[in-house]
């Protein structure tokens, strides 16, 4: 693992942990479906919503896609920083 796999982490020390949920701290400006203090589970598979397949509703087949955890820093932190065209959060849980 030292040695990384393909289009894996190339430093270290690496944040590893791809699945995760918690509270939004904070948003950018043009994040619109959560905002602070919303509870979220973490979708890890990152897209670039830019490909032909990602263009087809095929994100998960998207040429750049990657994950938390292998190719960007993972879950297993105190914050954790997630791209605004995913926004990080599959569905916001209920409001307590």
């Amino acid at each position: 693992m030292v040695e990384g796999l393909p289009g894996g982490a190339r430093q270290l020390p690496h944040i590893v942990g791809a699945d995760g949920a918690g509270v939004v701290e904070a948003i950018g400006s043009d994040v619109v479906n959560v905002r602070p203090g919303d509870r979220v589970m973490l979708n890890p598979g990152i897209s670039d919503y830019t490909c032909e397949f990602c263009q087809a509703g095929e994100h998960s087949l998207c040429t750049n896609y990657r994950l938390l955890g292998e190719h960007l820093p993972g879950t297993v932190a105190e914050l954790v920083l997630c791209p605004r065209i995913t926004s990080c959060a599959s569905r916001p849980c209920l409001r307590s």
